[in-house]
């Protein structure tokens, strides 16, 4: 008689809470030699981001059930950035262009020094890159990263 095997709880049905969803797997995919020792500043609880091109804040949900916070969050669609807030009504979400964007004013004012952020994240436009987008799009968007 073979011993039954336990049932996985579903990932996907990680509820939002107050405390920070914190799995070992999702721990080990970001920082596979143990959070602690790769992190800049590993006195820091929790680990912090700043999402960039963040939309309504996908990137910034995941990392959130990881167990880190979003600082600060930039996106030029006012639609993404109103979404955004509403997710994460303690992130610091701005809208404007990017390349207004003064990162020495973002630090002063999170009060974070060169080197103590843990992660920064963006998902930029795909539109530009993408094979299935349109020719307008290939052209006008896919030049303005470099």
């Amino acid at each position: 008689m073979s011993a039954k095997k336990p049932t996985p709880t579903p990932r996907h049905k990680a509820a939002r809470s107050e405390k920070p969803v914190r799995t070992r797997a999702a721990l080990e995919l970001i920082f596979p030699d143990g959070h602690e020792t790769r992190r800049s500043n590993p006195s820091k609880n929790p680990p912090t981001t700043i999402d960039l091109f963040c939309g309504a804040g996908g990137i910034t949900e995941g990392f959130r059930q990881a167990g880190f916070r979003c600082l600060y969050a930039n996106d030029v669609m006012p639609e993404g950035i109103d979404t955004f807030r509403h997710n994460h009504p303690d992130t610091w979400a701005e809208c404007r262009d990017i390349e207004l964007v003064n990162t020495a004013e973002i630090r002063a004012s999170l009060g974070v020094e060169k080197g103590e952020l843990d992660v920064l994240v963006g998902g930029p436009p795909c539109q530009g890159f993408s094979i299935d987008a349109p020719d307008f799009f290939r052209r006008a968007r896919r030049s303005r990263f470099r």
